[in-house]
């Protein structure tokens, strides 16, 4: 896709953050200057300076605009299994604050085994 230097920070932030990364396994902000960023089905991030008719780019990949990104993907990220964990503690924690600390117990005995048992993504 085509992008300008705060769109490709835009695309990166996205693309980090649910799992993809550089070709190089990095996860960082870089090669903004770059107008062109390919998003392969390998969930690798790579970056071009030439366009949709250039050999870089030619590849079997879909072909997506920037704004079409953004309304597929520019939501929020899909939670992970930390992130639900999380949102566990937080109902315990705040039924304890509460004083209903029979159910903080149930929901961390439960988060206990759980954790225990299965390996968080």
């Amino acid at each position: 896709m085509e992008v300008t230097p705060e769109q490709s920070r835009q695309v990166q932030e996205i693309v980090f953050r649910n799992g993809g990364e550089w070709a190089s396994g990095d996860k960082t902000e870089q090669n903004t200057q770059y107008p062109f960023l390919v998003y392969d089905k390998d969930n690798e991030l790579r970056f071009g300076d030439k366009g949709p008719n250039s050999s870089y780019d030619n590849r079997p990949e879909p072909q997506v605009t920037f704004a079409d990104f953004m309304s597929r993907y520019g939501g929020e990220p899909h939670p992970t299994q930390f992130d639900n964990m999380r949102k566990i503690v937080t109902i315990a924690e705040d039924a304890h604050k509460n004083g209903d600390s029979e159910l903080s117990g149930i929901l961390l005995d439960a988060l206990s085994d759980y954790i225990i048992h299965n390996r968080p993504e």
